[in-house]
């Protein structure tokens, strides 16, 4: 089975388990989608947006695939719409006007992308695609816009798409303010089969799925750097797509080598290890990369991740509230701290852990059964049944929602409410965890008067 293959199947079963993943139903869009399987993801898009109607990652991937679809209008429709939709988001805007752009809309999508420089003036692919929306016109701007981009950091890429420019448009490039920048072009001019070209076409086969092309190109990037720890890492990142474990800790261990302080290589090499069952080895190496960055919290999250697999909770909630002081918008590590929170029964940390976030914009179930039960249980009914109450109109609602609602109103005196409830969970959950509990109270109430 090809690794692609296997991945939608696994994601398959884990939206199967976890049907309001808005995320995970994103994803499996976006693979279909690689695969020009365009009309499919359309589906999978509309059915995150309706789990949560305000994702606007989700919203640009459907526009790209009404565009592959030759559906123009529409896709335009989406782009300009998005584009009023998150002002303030650079990445929403450059994936707007890369649309418009690529439909020959180079107009709108250069003001898209000139509002985008104005909030990130240091965002390189902001110039990258600048560049691109002069491709046509003005030779000379785009090379300006390509040397600016390259010059922020965004190097094999934009100085790749201003060789060709270079080569083919004799033009001579303007400004010449970065001499470093100047000089690898002329390195790459001098020498097509460069390492930074290899790498960029062994990234561009990566992502389209062809791996044995991509090996292919680290390998002659390796050829001429044989101790670079980018080329390794790329090495093994392969070799887990191939499903080569042995060999991509390999790689992984040899870009260490050429460098210990790789923090890209520390979180690679611990991933491989953890899905390998080595949680001690998997927790060494992410140790590591906290230390080398404490300041990124993708990384804190991901050794929360191992720390709660190895029951080590208070220190995974530690690392969990550090990423969130770092990103308090952080959605996933607010979802993560909260279930461990409401596993060990700390119901007022789990109300302030949400206190920051949307809660109908994450639109899970478990989280509103969370935060419904600790109001609950810190003693505010009110709160936790209007909380409940928006629960069970969702998909797929939880038990424990149900429950809240019995005792919710049971708490208040309205006995017929709470009877109510009870009979709903006996019909909607006739195997659920408090089942037997139920019944009585079911029994219980059929002869109390409301108070």
């Amino acid at each position: 089975m090809e690794p692609l293959e296997r991945l939608k199947q696994n994601l398959d079963e884990e939206i199967r388990l976890h049907p309001r993943y808005p995320d995970l139903v994103n994803l499996l869009g976006l693979l279909l989608a690689l695969e020009g399987r365009h009309t499919e993801a359309l589906k999978e898009y509309d059915r995150a947006l309706e789990i949560n109607p305000r994702y606007t990652e989700c919203k640009t991937n459907r526009a790209f695939s009404l565009a592959a679809l030759g559906r123009t209008d529409e896709a335009l429709k989406a782009a300009e719409a998005l584009s009023c939709e998150a002002p303030d988001s650079c990445d929403v805007l450059v994936s707007c006007a890369k649309l418009l752009a690529w439909q020959g809309r180079t107009a709108p999508a250069r003001a898209i992308l000139e509002k985008a420089a104005e909030l990130r003036p240091n965002y390189p692919a902001v110039y990258h695609y600048l560049g691109l929306t002069y491709l046509t016109g003005d030779r000379e701007k785009a090379c300006a816009n390509f040397e600016k981009a390259a010059s922020l950091g965004s190097a094999y890429i934009a100085l790749y798409d201003s060789l060709h420019i270079y080569r083919n448009g004799g033009v001579k490039l303007a400004g010449g303010k970065d001499p470093a920048v100047k000089a690898l072009l002329n390195q790459l001019a001098d020498n097509p089969n460069s390492v930074k070209v290899y790498l960029a076409q062994a990234k561009m086969f990566a992502a389209g799925g062809q791996f044995d092309e991509a090996s292919s190109h680290f390998d002659k990037a390796r050829a001429i750097e044989a101790d670079s720890p980018v080329i390794e890492n790329g090495l093994g990142l392969v070799a887990i797509a191939r499903e080569y474990g042995e060999e991509a800790k390999l790689h992984f261990r040899r870009a260490l080598h050429f460098d210990p302080a790789n923090i890209t290589a520390h979180v690679n090499l611990a991933f491989q290890l953890g899905a390998d069952g080595d949680l001690n080895g998997a927790e060494e190496q992410m140790r590591k990369a906290v230390e080398l960055a404490p300041r990124y919290p993708d990384i804190r999250v991901q050794l929360a991740t191992i720390l709660t697999e190895r029951e080590q909770l208070d220190e995974a909630i530690t690392h969990l509230r550090e990423a969130l002081s770092i990103n308090p918008k952080y959605v996933f590590a607010a979802i993560m701290l909260g279930s461990i929170l409401f596993a060990k029964k700390r119901y007022q940390e789990v109300i302030d852990t949400y206190a920051g976030m949307d809660a109908d914009a994450i639109g899970l179930p478990e989280v509103y059964s969370h935060l419904a039960t600790s109001h609950l249980e810190t003693g505010k009914t009110d709160s936790a049944l209007e909380i409940a109450g928006k629960a069970v109109s969702m998909e797929n609602p939880l038990p424990s929602t149900y429950v809240c609602l019995v005792i919710g109103h049971h708490r208040l005196g309205k006995v017929k409410e709470a009877r109510s409830w009870a009979l709903k969970y006996v019909k909607q959950f006739p195997e659920g965890p408090e089942i037997e509990e139920i019944r009585t109270l079911v029994d219980l109430l059929k002869d109390t008067p409301d108070a």
